[in-house]
C-alpha cells in the first residue's frame, strides 16, 4: 500500500509540513509505504488550458509535474495538505491540482483514497474542504476526513495536540480504506454529468437553453 502526501505549504519545515509528517508516520505504522511531494519545491507552470490532452491523454507542459504524475498515479491513498492563504489553498496547491486535468479526463485517480490536512491562523478550514472534496468527488476518489490545524508562526501547529493526534490517525484512516479496495460501480465510473450523456444522449452544452425556453414558455 502507497500512500503519498502531496505538500502545499511553500515554507519547507512549516505547520503544513508538520502534519503531514504525522500523518504520513501513521500511514507507516499501519504498514503503507510512504512518498511526499513538496509542491512549492517544484518547478510546476499552471495549467493553460489548451484541451490537447484530451486528445493525446497526455499534458503538453514539460516540467516537474511530469515526474509528479509518476508518483500520484502510483499512490493507494492521496493526504493533500495546504495552509489557508485568503481563506483558500495555496497557490502552489491550486496549480498542481489544476495540472491533474489530465488524470481527471482519464479517470485516472478514480478509487484512490483521499485525505486532508488544512492549517488556519484562526479561519478558512471549511473553504480547504470543500475545495478538495469537490476534486476528490469530480475524480471518483473515495474521501476520508479532514484534519484541521491552528498555528501561525513556525511549530506553533505541535501545540494543537488534537490536530497533532488527528493528522497521525488521519494516515491510518487513509490506509486501512486503502487497504480495503474498494471501488466504484463500473455503470458509475464517470461524473453522473458525464454518466447521463452518454446513457440518454443528452449534450450537457444545450441543458441552460433547454431550461430557458422551458420556463419561457411556462410563463
Amino acid at each position: 500500500m502507497n500512500i503519498l502526501g502531496v505538500m502545499c505549504s511553500p515554507r519547507k519545515r512549516g505547520n503544513t509540513k508538520i502534519l503531514l509528517d504525522e500523518a504520513l508516520a501513521g500511514a507507516a505504522e499501519s504498514g503503507a509505504t510512504t512518498d511526499m511531494i513538496l509542491a512549492g519545491e517544484l518547478n510546476i507552470a499552471p495549467c493553460d488550458g489548451c484541451l490537447s490532452c484530451m486528445k493525446t491523454q497526455k499534458c503538453h507542459i514539460k516540467d516537474d509535474m511530469q515526474e509528479a504524475y509518476a508518483k500520484v498515479l502510483a499512490a493507494d491513498g492521496i493526504i493533500f495538505a495546504t495552509p489557508v492563504y485568503f481563506l483558500g489553498p495555496t497557490a502552489q496547491a491550486k496549480t498542481f491540482v489544476d495540472r491533474l486535468y489530465v488524470q481527471y479526463r482519464q479517470q485516472r485517480l478514480a478509487n484512490k483514497v483521499g485525505g486532508i490536512i488544512g492549517v488556519a491562523g484562526r479561519l478558512g478550514h471549511s473553504q480547504i474542504w470543500n475545495f478538495f472534496n469537490g476534486f476528490f468527488a469530480l475524480n471518483r476518489m473515495i474521501p476520508t476526513d479532514f484534519v484541521g490545524g491552528f498555528g501561525r508562526g513556525d511549530g506553533d501547529v505541535r501545540c494543537d495536540k488534537h490536530a497533532m493526534k488527528s493528522a497521525w490517525e488521519l494516515g491510518r484512516l487513509v490506509t486501512a480504506v486503502a487497504n480495503k479496495h474498494l471501488t466504484l460501480p463500473e455503470e458509475f465510473d464517470d461524473t453522473l454529468n458525464r454518466v447521463v450523456s452518454k446513457k440518454y444522449g443528452i449534450d450537457m452544452g444545450v441543458r441552460t437553453g433547454q431550461v430557458r425556453k422551458g420556463v419561457e414558455r411556462r410563463t
